[in-house]
């Protein structure tokens, strides 16, 4: 009878000591899985498998460095949104729940999260004037993760944009300039994280002088021969001669 008072007395004591549910230890978080939502935002998931963890603990690293606490989130929570990353940058992810002192097994991911990097700009960007209004670029397109490349033309001091190309262009052919005018360009690679600009050059128009324009839409440029000028030429010397009756 004694002992089985004192047993109460304990059981008591450690009902008062230990609230109810002081003994269930929560399960540690499963399935973490990583989104790449932007060049600087990752979205978290994972599992939540515990039902009175007090919260989670979410922490991060990069390649080399060591782990750091990024987030501590209420109870129930399976999402978390890391933001303001830096592009082309690679992080490692683990989360794990926690009660009071008690903290569980982590649930890290096996391998890192690139984000999204910049495109490499283009290279070796040159221009070469077709004619008096014409000018062709060429450029080496060494990026691949470009989403197009845009073309800008100087106006004074600003740029404007001339043109929006496909992924993987490596020229363009602008029109419509003025004769023997000086013409600044540059390329630029673009994708969600940015844009990366090649060097800018300069190219010269040249002058209309000694061009012959014929009415099949043909051009000379001086110095130059076609064939269909020569034959549009013999055959209004011969409609000349015939009609003198030579």
């Amino acid at each position: 009878m004694r002992k089985g008072r004192i047993f109460c007395v304990v059981f008591l004591f450690f009902m008062l000591l230990f609230p109810q549910g002081a003994f269930s230890l929560p399960l540690p978080p499963s399935n973490l899985e990583a989104q790449i939502i932007s060049p600087t935002h990752v979205r978290l998931t994972w599992w939540d498998n515990s039902v009175d963890e007090d919260g989670f603990i979410v922490e991060r690293k990069k390649i080399g460095d060591n782990w750091i606490r990024i987030a501590i989130l209420p109870p129930d929570l399976n999402v978390y949104n890391d933001v303001g990353l830096t592009p082309g940058e690679s992080y490692f992810y683990r989360v794990k729940a926690y009660k009071g002192n008690y903290y569980t097994n982590y649930c890290e991911l096996s391998f890192p999260v690139t984000t999204i990097g910049y495109p490499e700009p283009p290279s070796d960007l040159k221009g070469e004037a077709l004619s008096s209004s014409e000018v062709e670029l060429r450029w080496k397109d060494i990026s691949d993760n470009e989403d197009g490349f845009i073309v800008e033309r100087k106006h004074g001091s600003n740029w404007v944009e001339v043109c929006i190309l496909p992924p993987n262009s490596e020229s363009y052919v602008d029109t419509g300039l003025s004769e023997n005018t000086k013409y600044t360009y540059r390329v630029l690679a673009f994708n969600s994280a940015g844009r990366t600009s090649s060097p800018e050059i300069e190219v010269r128009t040249e002058s209309a002088r000694g061009e012959f324009y014929l009415s099949a839409g043909c051009s000379l440029r001086e110095g130059s021969f076609d064939l269909s000028f020569i034959f549009l030429s013999f055959v209004s010397l011969l409609g000349f001669f015939m009609r003198r009756g030579v």
